[in-house]
């Protein structure tokens, strides 16, 4: 601590020994930059976009489920667990962007427009993916059964799958980013079939416990 202390004193000694100013020379910080914002880039932002707005569904999905007069905690605390996987995923993105030197406009990543739109003939509300190529759209009420959920989540989860792929072959093309390339397909593409695995497991097992309220009440218990 003392020799950090002397230091500055030395360093402001000299200033003041020469002009009484001290200055040092502007650095490029932009040099070491090598991920240009090319599409490979635009594609990152877009997804990004799109594993906040699949964080919002599933959120939108297990308050639903949480509801008193729906009262199915095991499916609404599943959602919530995927609610927060999908945020983790944008946090990955976000993190290796940064890591790039590619976070210096943090407004590209997330769109201020609320996804929730409220339906003007019943008191729910729907919510749409923004992000997605195709308009899908979930709305749900007290008439809406587990199973349409989850094939809703499944249908969700192909398109970012897809979107996935399609970042991966658009940071390939262009100038072929290794690093990025290698890492979308070894551990984030990786987590993402895993998922999609999961959910496609529940799926079927929630439709083999049989059709209903009986059904489904049993398929909670076991979430």
């Amino acid at each position: 601590m003392m020799k950090i202390l002397l230091g500055l004193l030395l360093l402001s000694a000299s200033c003041y020994a020469g002009k009484n100013t001290c200055s040092v020379d502007s650095v490029n910080f932009s040099e070491w930059i090598d991920l240009e914002k090319a599409e490979c880039y635009i594609d990152a932002i877009s997804q990004t976009r799109m594993e906040i707005d699949a964080s919002y569904t599933y959120l939108y999905i297990g308050a639903h489920f949480a509801q008193d007069v729906i009262n199915r905690p095991g499916i609404a605390d599943f959602f919530f667990k995927a609610a927060k996987e999908e945020r983790e995923h944008a946090t990955k993105l976000i993190e290796y962007l940064s890591m790039r030197g590619h976070l210096n406009n943090v407004e590209e990543l997330i769109k201020k427009d609320s996804i929730l739109e409220k339906d003007d003939n019943s008191r729910s509300l729907k919510i749409k993916g923004r992000s997605l190529n195709d308009a899908l759209e979930i709305k749900l009420d007290s008439k809406s059964s587990a199973a349409d959920a989850f094939i809703y989540a499944l249908k969700l989860e192909e398109k970012v799958t897809k979107s996935i792929r399609a970042l991966i072959k658009s940071c390939e093309t262009n100038k072929n980013y290794y690093h990025i390339v290698d890492w979308l397909t070894g551990v984030y593409l990786e987590e993402q079939l895993h998922g999609k695995r999961e959910l496609a497991g529940k799926w079927s097992q929630l439709i083999k416990m049989g059709p209903g309220a009986l059904g489904e009440f049993l398929f909670d218990k076991t979430l």
